[in-house]
């Protein structure tokens, strides 16, 4: 399955979120990966993920909520309803395109600085 086809499975009211959301994540993170792993969006770099979202009958999701870039955007992202790793946000809520962005270059940040060198390549 396709990011896509992902997308196109989803009823309309979240279909329309997760294409704007897809539009964002595609600008913030224009090295990475798109793909579909757990059954839901996922964008990777070097092979590890970076973000994932995914739709629901009431809301929509980003995933990991956690970690080095969650901690330097904490006071934003906790009103939007963060429980377990996971952020939720309403589907009539104003997809926050900024703050999503600046998260999604935060997260693929981490991924880079923990990925470890090629093997013989200097440093």
């Amino acid at each position: 399955m396709t990011v896509t086809e992902y997308i196109a499975g989803q009823p309309a009211p979240v279909r329309k979120v997760l294409k704007q959301v897809r539009a964002l994540m595609r600008k913030a993170l224009p090295d990475a990966e798109e793909s579909v792993s757990y059954g839901i969006a996922t964008y990777k770099i070097g092979g590890k993920p970076v973000i994932y979202f995914a739709g629901f009958p009431r809301h929509w999701s980003v995933f990991p909520c956690n970690g080095p870039a969650y901690d330097v955007l904490r006071a934003r992202l906790e009103p939007h309803r963060v429980s377990k790793g996971t952020l939720r946000f309403a589907l009539d809520e104003k997809v926050p395109a900024a703050l999503l962005t600046r998260y999604a270059r935060l997260r693929a940040r981490d991924v880079r600085a923990r990925q470890k060198p090629a093997r013989g390549a200097r440093r």
